[in-house]
């Protein structure tokens, strides 16, 4: 089953006991699918912390959206709603698998009659490595 995380927050640090890194490095091992809605007001400047809400919905696969107001922020729900019911789960094995735990990184495209299409995709997963047999 899949894991989602929808994040509804302005972004802002707030006393956080790992860092940003770590938190990515957690969201690739558990394979969790995070989205996040900033409620910041629309017409200030990017700051660090809509860069954090980006990093944490690109990194995972995820999207990040800026509403900027409380009547937008609903037609955000709405889009994340029909996006999530829309994901699909693509597999596969490398020929050269290892399950070593290390990080492989993939890249997704997808076209059709020349067109290209836009794709939410994490950029890699954790080959599991295999616990040995006791």
């Amino acid at each position: 089953m899949a894991k989602v995380l929808v994040v509804v927050s302005d972004g802002q640090e707030n006393s956080s006991r790992i860092t940003l890194r770590q938190t990515v490095r957690d969201m690739e091992a558990t394979g969790v699918t995070v989205y996040t809605i900033s409620t910041k007001e629309a017409g200030k400047d990017k700051t660090e912390a809509d860069k954090v809400l980006a990093i944490l919905a690109e990194r995972s696969g995820g999207e990040a959206l800026f509403p900027g107001d409380l009547q937008t922020m609903s037609g955000s729900f709405n889009k994340l709603r029909d996006e999530i019911r829309s994901r699909y789960l693509i597999a596969y094995k490398p020929s050269d698998f290892e399950a070593n735990g290390k990080y492989r990184t993939i890249s997704i495209t997808a076209e059709k009659n020349g067109k290209r299409y836009q794709v939410h995709a994490r950029r890699g997963y954790h080959a599991k490595a295999e616990v040995a047999a006791q």
